[in-house]
């Protein structure tokens, strides 16, 4: 039986990118991983950078709703691994039901 998902939630001032370390350490053990993005910050650092704006009014509800609807996609329950904030979101998806772990 495989491992299940794992998937990473950056924090506040952060991309996804930063998880490109800890998604290569899993995948070589067998783990899928997966990092999506906070709405806004699909793009990376240089397209948040040059359009700041798509982050206004960004609040944790859309981040959170944001990642169940990822959690939901896939074809199992996840291990949810966060930092900073996205540790909190992952506390609130746990308390939604969501993710095997964290």
């Amino acid at each position: 039986m495989p491992p299940p998902p794992v998937l990473f939630i950056h924090g506040a001032w952060m991309t996804p990118d930063c998880w490109d370390p800890f998604r290569s350490f899993f995948e070589a053990r067998g783990y899928r991983s997966h990092a999506p993005a906070w709405p806004g910050k699909e793009g990376g650092a240089e397209a948040v950078r040059s359009d700041p704006d798509v982050l206004a009014g960004l609040g944790g509800k859309r981040i959170i709703d944001h990642y169940a609807g990822a959690i939901a996609a896939l074809p199992e329950p996840s291990v949810l691994v966060g930092h900073s904030f996205g540790g909190l979101f992952v506390q609130v998806l746990l308390d939604r039901g969501l993710g095997a772990a964290a």
